[in-house]
């Protein structure tokens, strides 16, 4: 409840308990006992912040030194297009939030129904040439370690159809200047020091925000993490992830160990669901509200377009470990963390919606046999949850499935919604339409769920485990031998793993001998190479992939069908990420075809440009996942014990292409799993 209304409508200049603020000429600052915010009127930028008295940002130096928000949503300046005389054409679609020199700010202040102060500065902008117009709000409380963000963005010219084009990026950005952080943390397992200075003035480009680290002495990321660093390294998936962000040890910051952590606390104005993959944390703490970085989708700004995302929560906190000061971030990450000042200042934020307008998900969920982790989504009607883009308005949740096959969703706004379960060791998914939730619902009996998983006679073999990952392959989730963090394989730049060195013959996979860890990579290439150890290219042994299939016992395939299921992880077209016909390249959409014992005629899947994701160039393990499923006739099978059944997996022979950052790249993609099953 907002107990003081009158400030909370705007008494300028004015304190409540240990908070107040600052309005200069060029800055506006917010204090409370432990937090000083500052923001650059002109720049539309945070660029002072400072934690129980110091200083977490540093001076501002170019875009270093501050907090700021940007955006790749507005339409192309000086835009060209591609052609064989301009191989690099280029068009920007840049826009720093808030330096427009047309951003206005009001700060609003109030007292929560416990007695507890809060004050909050708005900012407005508007990019004049379209009318895209940007929000952004920060709120401190007293004796809260932290601030809270919302964002919003908005388009609505009034005539109907007009489109600007997709959201390619929109974020927060948190880009410290100061010595003190000496650590990056993406989750538990992924953290790094940060690379020292000698190495960073010897490093080499190897690739897009990818360098070779050619400086051991002095230099303890090249030691423990890596020989490369890259920004895709630290990346991670939205599903479990809820904060990140930097430490510093006390070597930089007079004994004093710190954390400095972006808190997930609500993803619901965001997209793709919790397969969504993206940036979080190299020299820059990030929240991606909107980005394509490894195929997800984003949303189109079509007049009418109105959309929030969080609240987020920027969290500061001290005297611990790594390990136990992100745990305690961690523990911020929660649906219900702030609920009530939420919706206390709901009123200030036009489009979030308080408690009054959400209920709880329930649910009782039957899953199939075998079944591991299971996740249950809610998200738009008709779509499946990774294109949860098809309006401003759709939303998305989600919640792993309890032990006792439960699953409980608090705090979804009140609507109609998609519910998608889908759980390790089990092909397809669960989809239903039409999962209602009301306002103040959760107290009733929970929704029941049937879940029987896709079953086309016998299972006669497999290859990987279904989980939406290609983790369980080489170079997959496998631990690096080479440093001592031990990170998983997979986050490496993708260029230290030697393909033709690990399979120098190609992938020649026997079902019940060989091993998916060793015998099966973690990428399928249509060619090799252009990497900083191997500049040239290799194109033999790398495109047709072989899986021998022994008949271990004798079976009938008359009058039955035989069923091949093959779910990508990832795939990655001429197209890259960019959901956009490549002119450069043949590759736009790229045949995965499947030949069964040498017949004439193979199986076909073509992966559509729109499809695409550059998870394989970008040190990812799970994007856009997709999935296919060919029935064919069980006599193309042989079938009496002792037999061989030889599949031979093909991309086209030498295919790449990509935008101006992979033209030369390799058209790939990464296994979830495979299994044949024949009719019963």
């Amino acid at each position: 409840m907002l107990l003081n209304l009158a400030s909370a409508l705007g008494l300028a200049g004015t304190a409540l308990a240990a908070i107040s603020y600052k309005d200069g000429t060029d800055v506006i600052s917010l204090s409370t006992s432990r937090v000083y915010i500052s923001v650059n009127k002109t720049l539309g930028a945070m660029t002072g912040l400072t934690y129980d008295g110091i200083d977490v940002l540093g001076p501002v130096s170019g875009r270093i030194g501050m907090g700021y928000f940007d955006c790749y949503c507005i339409p192309a300046v000086n835009a060209s297009v591609w052609s064989p005389s301009n191989p690099n054409p280029q068009s920007s679609r840049h826009y720093y939030v808030g330096e427009s020199k047309n951003a206005t700010f009001a700060v609003k202040q109030g007292t929560s129904s416990n007695g507890q102060a809060w004050i909050g500065l708005i900012m407005n902008d508007t990019y004049r040439p379209t009318g895209q117009e940007f929000q952004q709000w920060w709120f401190v409380r007293d004796g809260e370690a932290g601030y809270h963000s919302f964002t919003r963005l908005r388009f609505d010219n009034g005539t109907q159809g007009v489109n600007l084009g997709n959201v390619q990026e929109f974020r927060q950005v948190l880009s410290p200047n100061t010595p003190i952080w000496t650590q990056l943390v993406t989750n538990e397992q992924q953290y790094a020091t940060l690379p020292s200075k000698a190495a960073i003035a010897k490093q080499v480009v190897v690739q897009d925000a990818t360098w070779y680290y050619n400086v051991t002495a002095g230099n303890p990321y090249k030691t423990e993490s890596s020989d490369y660093f890259t920004k895709y390294q630290y990346a991670d998936m939205y599903g479990d992830h809820l904060a990140h962000g930097f430490y510093a040890d006390g070597s930089n910051s007079n004994g004093t160990a710190l954390g400095l952590w972006t808190v997930f606390n609500e993803l619901e104005g965001y997209t793709g669901g919790p397969l969504r993959s993206d940036l979080v944390v190299d020299t820059n703490i990030y929240n991606y509200y909107l980005s394509n970085h490894r195929g997800a989708s984003t949303l189109n700004l079509t007049s009418g377009f109105d959309r929030i995302f969080g609240p987020s929560f920027v969290y500061f906190n001290r005297d611990g470990s790594l390990q136990d000061l992100y745990k305690d971030a961690k523990a911020k990450g929660d649906r219900t963390f702030a609920a009530d000042f939420y919706d206390e200042v709901a009123g200030l934020v036009p489009g979030y919606v308080p408690s009054s307008g959400r209920g709880d998900f329930n649910a009782k969920i039957e899953l199939p046999k075998g079944a591991g982790v299971a996740k249950a989504v809610l998200s738009e009607i008709g779509r499946d949850f990774q294109d949860n883009v098809g309006n401003s308005s759709a939303y998305q949740y989600w919640s792993n499935v309890s032990s006792d096959c439960t699953v409980h969703i608090p705090r979804v706004r009140a609507g109609t919604y998609r519910l998608t379960i889908y759980a390790e060791g089990v092909f397809g998914q669960y989809e239903q339409d039409g999962v209602v939730v009301a306002k103040g619902d959760g107290n009733g009996a929970p929704l029941w769920v049937v879940w029987k998983g896709e079953n086309h006679g016998k299972e006669l073999w497999r290859i990987g485990t279904p989980d939406k990952t290609a983790g369980e392959f080489r170079h997959g989730f496998a631990p690096d031998p080479n440093h001592t963090l031990h990170q998983e394989q997979y986050r490496q730049y993708w260029g230290a793993h030697d393909f033709p060195t690990d399979f120098p013959t190609g992938v020649n996979y026997t079902i019940g001998v060989s091993s998916p860890s060793k015998d099966w990579n973690y990428v399928h290439y249509s060619r090799y190479g252009g990497t900083y150890s191997r500049p040239g290219y290799i194109i033999d042994n790398v495109n047709v992939w072989t899986v021998n299939a022994p008949v271990n016992s004798s079976f009938t395939t008359t009058g039955k069908n035989a069923t091949l299921t093959i779910q990508l992880a990832g795939a990655r077209t001429a197209s890259g990420n960019l959901d956009l016909p490549e002119p450069s390249s043949n590759y736009s959409n790229v045949d995965l075809t499947v030949n069964v014992n040498g017949r004439q005629e193979s199986l076909a899947w073509t992966i559509r440009y729109n499809e695409s994701s550059s998870c394989s160039d970008r040190s990812g393990i799970a994007c856009y996942t997709l999935a296919k499923k060919w029935t064919f006739p069980g006599n193309w099978l042989r079938n009496a014990s002792g037999e061989v059944n030889v599949f031979k997996l093909a991309l086209p022979y030498n295919a790449s292409g990509g935008d101006v950052n992979f033209r030369n790249y390799s058209v790939s993609v990464l296994y979830d799993a495979v299994r044949l099953e024949i009719g019963e």
